[in-house]
């Protein structure tokens, strides 16, 4: 059992270790700041730039590296233009009742008219058509007809035009939304009050400024119920207003030749077609069931708080560092009428990778210690003998380097490695010199290096055979001092150079993490 249990403990270890998880930098676009930055992601990591808090319906963040852009694609879903509620002017009917009825009669009507305290509330499921009734007169009289016409017509026109601002009132609360949500200052935290407050009941007094009536959930049934209550009525007035039992009606005032009543009632009849019409236009236009689900896909987004986020693809570093090109525009161009500062933005963010190995060539100047070239020249004693005399005393030899140093990827400005190179004779162009040693680099993108360590250097030595001429054994007579004499041969000494990088290498190399990996 305990070697199960290690077993397991070893197989969780192993899969976090291995598990990949994307590192992330995050900017807070409400505040302007990186709210993480400075990761040192390590060599092939994925990693991804984040922007939180920033309202993607009014703006399109662009993230652009080495391998191409990422480009911000919202909603997918295109908002219904805003219209312009419908206006047209109510029919007045001519004061005819004069004609026909007395005005102890002219108020019987059986109608219960709109208060003042009777606005409309959503969430309270108010039926209009319970609250305008008509309710027909048994008897058929000349003055009856037109009363009960007058009733119907009266119940009908209250109904229509209330239901017209209901809708006018949707509509204009849909405008005001796309208002409220097309800013650029808009968060999770703002569009939560915006809806809270516009869901407090309508018992418990609010003072907020900010609310939308179109987003009101208790009474969100209700303004499809409104939408088709409306239909019903249109259809309704407009069968009345053709009906057999009106043309009766102006048949009957034909009869006893009151043709001012009948012509009036033909007017008005024409009036309330001609307002049902250009109303019945308008409210097309605003398309309001598609403007309410809209705001219902909408109001479920932005209630979402990854929704004021925007997070590229995940990106694995196989170069020397990440770099991230962002460009933050306004999806809309904002009218002069509105009094926003533009918050667009466009700025580069660069991360250093540390992890996996890296090449850098360099050149520079190095300096040799130890073995030295050896000249002679030959030099006469006090007695006439000729011997060999060395002529070269410096220790020192500065050289024109360059060097390979391999050395592992740092996020800071000193790094260790490893370096392997030569010393070139210009004069000769000639390698003199290999050089082997550790190395120290400092800077990022532009390293200065300096390297010491064992030099394998070619010196240029007097052949073994000559050298009993040095203070020995007197030269012949017609020994010729030249490069023949002469002989090349491998000396380990001591060097120390310094070298600046030359490599192109330092912009970042990305692989873009395919999707389902």
């Amino acid at each position: 059992m305990k070697t199960k249990i290690i077993f397991c403990l070893i197989v969780l270890t192993c899969i976090k270790m291995f598990s990949q998880e994307n590192d992330s930098i995050v900017y807070d676009f409400s505040k302007g700041v990186f709210e993480k930055n400075n990761i040192s992601p390590q060599f092939g990591k994925s990693v991804v730039f984040k922007i939180k808090n920033i309202n993607r319906i009014f703006y399109s963040p662009n993230v652009k590296g080495l391998i191409g852009e990422v480009v911000d694609e919202t909603i997918g879903l295109n908002a219904p233009k805003t219209t312009k509620n419908s206006e047209n002017p109510v029919p007045n009917s001519e004061n005819i009742e004069s004609e026909i009825i007395d005005k102890e009669s002219k108020y019987n009507f059986k109608l219960n008219a709109i208060s003042p305290q009777d606005e409309i509330k959503f969430g309270e499921n108010i039926m209009l058509n319970k609250k305008f009734e008509y309710i027909p007169e048994s008897t058929k009289s000349e003055k009856n007809l037109y009363k009960e016409y007058k009733k119907k017509l009266s119940a009908l026109s209250i109904r229509l035009q209330t239901y017209v601002y209901i809708i006018n009132k949707l509509n204009g609360s849909y405008t005001n939304y796309l208002e409220k949500i097309n800013t650029p200052d808009l968060t999770y935290s703002v569009y939560k009050k915006i809806y809270d407050d516009s869901n407090i009941p309508n018992n418990i007094p609010n003072n907020s400024f900010e609310t939308s009536v179109i987003l009101n959930a208790a009474g969100h049934t209700d303004k499809y119920v409104i939408l088709n209550k409306y239909f019903l009525c249109k259809t309704e007035f407009k069968d009345f207003l053709s009906s057999t039992e009106l043309q009766d009606i102006i048949s009957e005032f034909d009869n006893v030749q009151n043709k001012f009543a009948s012509d009036n009632i033909r007017k008005e009849i024409d009036d309330w077609k001609n307002y049902i019409s250009k109303t019945d236009e308008d409210i097309s236009k605003m398309n309001l069931h598609q403007k309410l689900n809209y705001v219902e896909i909408v109001n479920r987004i932005l209630l979402n708080k990854n929704s004021y986020e925007y997070i590229s693809e995940p990106i694995q570093a196989y170069g020397d560092y990440l770099s991230f090109d962002i460009d933050i525009k306004e999806k809309k161009k904002v009218e002069n009428d509105y009094i926003i500062f533009n918050s667009s933005r466009k700025f580069s963010y660069k991360e250093f990778v540390t992890g996996g190995m890296r090449l850098d060539f360099g050149v520079g100047v190095s300096l040799d210690f130890g073995h030295r070239d050896q000249k002679y020249s030959i030099n006469d004693d006090t007695f006439g003998n000729k011997y060999l005399l060395e002529s070269t005393k410096n220790d020192y030899t500065p050289k024109l380097v360059g060097l390979l140093h391999a050395s592992r990827r740092s996020s800071n400005s000193v790094a260790f490695g490893f370096s392997l190179g030569t010393a070139l004779d210009v004069a000769n162009f000639d390698i003199s010199s290999i050089y082997l040693g550790p190395s120290l680099l400092w800077g990022r993108a532009d390293k200065i290096i300096f390297t010491a360590g064992p030099s394998f250097r070619k010196i240029n030595q007097l052949n073994p055979q000559f050298e009993k001429y040095i203070k020995q054994e007197a030269l012949p007579s017609n020994f010729d001092l030249d490069e023949s004499k002469y002989v090349d041969n491998y000396k380990i000494g001591f060097f120390f150079s310094i070298t600046y990088n030359l490599t192109n290498t330092q912009r970042g190399k990305f692989l873009q993490v395919q999707k389902g990996q």
